[in-house]
């Protein structure tokens, strides 16, 4: 039999493979959820219909579930996740190569070639379809503010000094020796306040992690990150290089994540409340010097070291720690790009004013005080 000529071999593989990667049951799977994912996306459904059935239905049910499996793990399924995924990858690439460095023609090429775009079509939008499912259809809830009436945040700015004068306080009297904390068991307490907040803000019960993770030195932050939140096994994780006071407050908004606060100001917001409720000293402390800090952020020169001198000498200590930490392990030109990527993220989810979302947690937390929301606060 007549040996196919190379030019032969080519229009065969170009009519074969897209053929049969069309008629596989892979490939139409993948379209429909590639069709949904960007349907959801560019045209979400109403936010009270995401409120009702998914972040007050779907969502807690999910959790429900996986929270008592993460729990159950001493280490972080999502690093399990992670290295499972990042092995198999690296076998197939390797596999490809291996391919691709024996081929004396181009179809065998042209055959890897189109294998890994095939690949990637089918992985990317079961990615998309299991964030979205398992948590970042929250993105598009009724916002916290609409549902809480706090309004735009306006409403307390001119009584900011008696709120920093509040926060300072409850940084003064819980303040506990560096010696006699445990951050362990104000997580606990954290979350046990968040749990009963949500409740009774939405009115169905909510299950949340007890503790929360730390992923190794330096993980997380050597990008600039604190803490996060992984999508695909609702897990709050943060970096273990933190001094105690700053892990427990990345914690608590890591936690409020999980709550299903998905933007970046809620999720402060909710964890700087949870924090403040908390039935622990460390934690009301860890919390609201975290709350203060970002409030005296938006003085200038001598107002800003006025209101940072006040401070007493163990919260300053905790500060330059944690400032400490995170010049040591972050790299600068990493810690760029995570920023911008996601800014970008977050404007593809809606959050318009990407990662300043993170300042607006603030106001927040100055309308619910003002409303009474929080305790002993004004009238």
């Amino acid at each position: 039999m007549m040996q196919r000529t190379w030019r032969e071999g080519r229009v065969s593989l170009s009519l074969r493979l897209p053929v049969n990667m069309i008629k596989s049951v892979k490939f139409q799977i993948a379209t429909l959820l590639w069709v949904l994912c960007t349907v959801f996306l560019f045209f979400p459904p109403p936010e009270a219909a995401i409120e009702t059935l998914f972040s007050r239905g779907w969502y807690r049910w999910v959790l429900s579930l996986t929270t008592p499996v993460t729990q159950s793990l001493q280490f972080p399924a999502a690093l399990g996740l992670i290295s499972a995924a990042v092995t198999a990858v690296l076998i197939r690439w390797i596999r490809y190569r291996v391919a691709f460095s024996k081929s004396d023609n181009l179809t065998r090429r042209g055959s890897t070639f189109l294998r890994l775009i095939r690949n990637t079509y089918l992985a990317l939008p079961f990615l998309l379809g299991w964030f979205l499912v398992f948590w970042g259809a929250g993105y598009q809830r009724i916002p916290a503010a609409d549902r809480l009436g706090l309004g735009d945040g306006a409403d307390w700015t001119t009584e900011e000094a008696s709120f920093r004068e509040y926060l300072l306080e409850t940084v003064v009297l819980n303040e506990t020796p560096a010696g006699r904390r445990d951050s362990g068991n104000a997580i606990a307490a954290v979350s046990a306040a968040m749990r009963r907040t949500v409740e009774e803000w939405d009115g169905s019960p909510i299950s949340l992690p007890a503790q929360v993770k730390a992923v190794p030195r330096g993980t997380l932050l050597l990008s600039g990150t604190s803490g996060i939140c992984v999508p695909f096994t609702l897990e709050p994780l943060v970096d273990s290089a933190l001094p105690d006071a700053t892990f427990v407050s990345t914690a608590a908004h890591e936690l409020g994540h999980i709550a299903g606060f998905c933007a970046e100001d809620e999720a402060t917001f909710i964890g700087h409340v949870a924090g403040l409720l908390a039935d622990d000293r460390f934690a009301r402390y860890a919390c609201a010097l975290s709350a203060y800090m970002d409030l005296i952020g938006r003085l200038k020169g001598d107002e800003f070291k006025a209101a940072f001198e006040v401070l007493p000498p163990q919260a300053k200590r905790d500060l330059e720690e944690a400032r400490d930490v995170y010049h040591r392990y972050r790299i600068d030109w990493f810690g760029k790009l995570t920023f911008l990527l996601y800014d970008r993220y977050l404007k593809v989810q809606g959050i318009q004013d990407g990662v300043q979302n993170y300042s607006r947690g603030i106001d927040l937390l100055g309308s619910a005080w003002r409303k009474g929301m929080l305790p002993d606060g004004p009238p």
